[in-house]
């Protein structure tokens, strides 16, 4: 989840002692012929990655959406179904007339779940709704659900994550709720749906009168941990203060507790992403709405934190004198042997007037030391084109089965942006070199 928060540069007056992490291994400039990555889409529009998952054949199913070349320009929902080798085998699109975009996608025995944004256009107007698209494994739609629980009403889908027998939990951010000053504000929607008999089991609301928003959902045992963003704003100062919390919800859509994180630190972040590990502890990932550092904590078992050990900043740095104006986190996952990776966005200055946004890739041990970094990006010097504001947008990040990596995101190439794929190695490195 990307800019759902303000970012106030006041808060750098807020930031005393911090203390980053030194130890970085070099990372060089990417290379000029590093498009050895994959590239898929129309290459006429603006085309974007956002999930994959990795199938049973060793190959992967990308999701995101396309651009349609007509007058509207409207976005589609799009997968992309690879080999191995990163070649594609087919691709198939969907949509209907407003903007809709496929944001994450789940392997079925007998096929995928597609979840996204659906653009409801109700006449020069358009409101997002959560969507959900069931294929069969070659790609071909057996049903669509569009949840419209209002016609004026932004339903805005942030993730799923699946619960018990053929149910998901869906949460993302609604704006139908009206705060005690008359003004609408957003609120966490979390909707349990079962995809076998196509039924809401129960829809559940969470947050007050500021704008609040779901990073990440967790199953546990006995239901679901959201991490999440809560806020208050103050209209006269145009001023934004965030705090982070973990809500655990049962599987009757009950909250049965809240954890808050607010650790004096006395910065605003945004909840990012949850991951709990293999020891039982809690990872928590935030942006600090600062635009060069992510926040790192690991809890106990009872989502408390040891200020003391287990919260850091992290950015990408390099030894090379080669410099990164920011760090945007996207996910966190473990590896099988308690290790961490963390992947985003982050944007790299070539000269003055010359940078561009590329993804890195940081690992880490169980308790947030650094072990090494990368970066990916393509740096083009083709006739005509201009090598300012390159762009790479990270989508997520998944361990494969032989130990390594792969990426799926989305990147500027020639006039249009596309859908990327990298895969990498054990080490970080790009395997199609």
């Amino acid at each position: 989840m990307r800019s759902i928060f303000k970012k106030n540069p006041l808060f750098l007056l807020l930031v005393i002692g911090i203390s980053f992490l030194s130890s970085c291994e070099k990372t060089t400039l990417p290379r000029q012929n590093e498009i050895t990555l994959k590239m898929f889409g129309t290459s006429q529009g603006n085309d974007s990655g956002m999930d994959l998952k990795q199938t049973a054949d060793g190959g992967y199913i990308l999701v995101g959406s396309t651009q349609n070349l007509d007058e509207n320009n409207d976005q589609d929902v799009y997968i992309v179904k690879i080999d191995a080798q990163g070649n594609e085998e087919w691709s198939k699109q969907y949509g209907d007339d407003g903007n809709d975009e496929g944001k994450a996608i789940e392997i079925l025995d007998d096929g995928y779940l597609i979840f996204g944004r659906y653009g409801d256009r109700i006449g020069d107007d358009e409101f997002e709704k959560y969507y959900v698209i069931r294929t069969d494994n070659n790609g071909d739609s057996l049903w669509t659900q569009v949840f419209a629980f209002g016609e004026s009403v932004d339903e805005i889908f942030i993730g799923q994550q699946k619960g018990q027998g053929d149910a998901f939990l869906i949460y993302g951010i609604t704006d139908q709720h009206i705060n005690r000053d008359g003004k609408r504000n957003n609120e966490i929607k979390l909707i349990y749906f079962d995809v076998a008999t196509r039924t809401v089991n129960w829809i559940t609301l969470i947050g007050g009168d500021g704008n609040d928003a779901p990073g990440s959902a967790l199953l546990e045992e006995d239901g679901f941990a959201i991490f999440a963003t809560l806020s208050t704003s103050d209209d006269v100062n145009d001023f934004i203060n965030t705090e982070l919390s973990v809500f655990k919800i049962n599987f009757m859509g009950d909250i049965v507790g809240s954890h808050p994180n607010t650790d004096g630190i006395g910065i605003n972040e945004e909840a990012i992403d949850i991951l709990k590990t293999t020891a039982g502890n809690y990872i928590l990932i935030s942006d600090a709405l600062l635009d060069n550092f992510f926040f790192f904590r690991k809890t106990d078992a009872q989502l408390l934190v040891n200020t003391a050990l287990t919260q850091k900043f992290l950015g990408f740095q390099d030894s090379s004198g080669t410099q990164f104006e920011s760090a945007s986190a996207n996910a966190v996952i473990q590896l099988l042997d308690s290790t961490l990776v963390i992947g985003g966005t982050t944007r790299q200055s070539l000269s003055d007037l010359n940078s561009k946004d590329v993804f890195f890739i940081t690992k880490t041990d169980a308790d947030g030391q650094l072990i090494w970094q990368r970066t990916h990006g393509f740096f083009t010097t083709e006739t005509g084109l201009t090598n300012n504001n390159l762009k790479y947008q990270f989508g997520n990040i998944i361990p494969t089965s032989d130990g390594g990596f792969a990426i799926v995101g989305s990147s500027d190439f020639r006039t249009s942006q596309m859908i990327c794929f990298l895969k990498l190695n054990s080490a970080g490195v790009l395997e199609y070199d």
